[in-house]
C-alpha cells in the first residue's frame, strides 16, 4: 500500500478473499490491476483466482500474484490456467513490483523500448572524480540502468560503474552518464519510495556488449517464465 500510494496508485486493499470478492462486484469496473496474495485466511488465493475465472469479466481486471510461500517454478503452470498475467515473489525488490505492474497496465510501453529491459538486484560501486560511491542495480539494458542510491549526481555527470554480476566470472568496468534522479521531497514533504537515477552507457567494447548481452539473456527467459499471458 506504501509503496504504490507513493507512486501515485490510487488503491483499496483487503486482507482475505472473501473481502475481495466483494470489492470486485462491487468496484471491477473501476479496478486496473488486482494483486493477490496465495495464503489468505477465509478463502486462499487459488479459490479466489478460481472464482474470479468464473465471472464474465474475468481477464478485466488483470491479476498479478505475490507469494512467498510457494516455489515459483512450481505454481506458474497452475496460475497460468486462472489467467494470471503475472507472478511475483514477495521478497523481491520493490523496484520490481513497479517495473511488473508497469508492464501489465501498459504493454506499449515495453514495445516502444530500443532495448530489452530486465529487472535485476545487486550491489555495484561507482564512481566520480575520483570519488567512490555505493549503489544497488534494480534493472538493466544495453542502454543503460538504474542505480538505487540516496547519493544523486547532477544530470550529465559521466561516472564508472563497476559491475560483479552475481553467478558470473566476468567483470565490467562502464562509464555511464546521468540522465535523470529520483529522489528528495514531493510537494506533501513525503520522501519518494524509491531514490536513484538513471545512467545511459556511455562507452562499451565488442566484448563488453557480449558479456552483458549474456548476461541480460539468462535474465530475460526467466522474467519471460512469470510475465504470464502478457497481451
Amino acid at each position: 500500500r506504501d509503496l504504490l500510494t507513493g507512486m501515485s496508485f490510487d488503491i483499496v486493499t483487503c486482507d482475505n478473499g472473501q473481502k475481495a470478492v466483494k470489492i470486485i462486484v462491487r468496484e471491477h469496473e473501476n479496478l486496473g490491476l488486482v494483486i493477490t496474495d496465495l495464503q489468505m485466511p477465509e478463502m486462499d488465493g487459488f479459490k479466489f483466482l478460481k472464482w474470479l475465472k468464473e465471472q464474465e469479466y474475468s481477464d478485466d481486471p488483470p491479476v498479478l500474484v505475490l507469494t512467498g510461500a510457494y516455489d515459483l517454478t512450481e505454481i506458474v503452470g497452475s496460475l497460468s490456467e486462472y489467467g494470471v498475467r503475472g507472478l511475483l515473489d514477495k521478497g523481491s525488490h520493490p523496484h520490481h513490483l513497479i517495473s511488473r505492474i508497469n508492464t501489465i497496465l501498459f504493454p506499449e510501453i515495453r514495445n516502444k523500448r530500443k532495448h530489452e529491459r530486465v529487472s535485476v538486484h545487486f550491489p555495484v560501486t561507482f564512481t566520480l572524480e575520483g570519488d567512490n560511491h555505493r549503489a544497488l542495480i534494480t534493472n538493466m539494458s544495453l542502454g543503460g540502468s538504474f542505480l538505487e542510491t540516496s547519493e544523486i549526481m547532477d544530470p550529465d555527470s559521466v561516472i564508472t560503474v563497476d559491475l560483479n554480476f552475481p553467478k558470473m566470472k566476468s567483470n565490467l568496468s562502464l562509464k555511464a552518464k546521468v540522465v535523470w534522479g529520483l529522489g528528495g521531497s514531493n510537494w506533501e514533504g513525503k520522501q519518494p519510495s524509491l531514490e536513484g537515477m538513471g545512467i545511459h552507457w556511455e562507452e562499451m567494447t565488442s566484448d563488453d556488449k557480449l558479456i552483458l548481452e549474456s548476461y541480460i539473456g539468462e535474465k530475460l527467459k526467466e522474467e519471460r517464465l512469470y510475465d504470464m499471458l502478457l497481451p
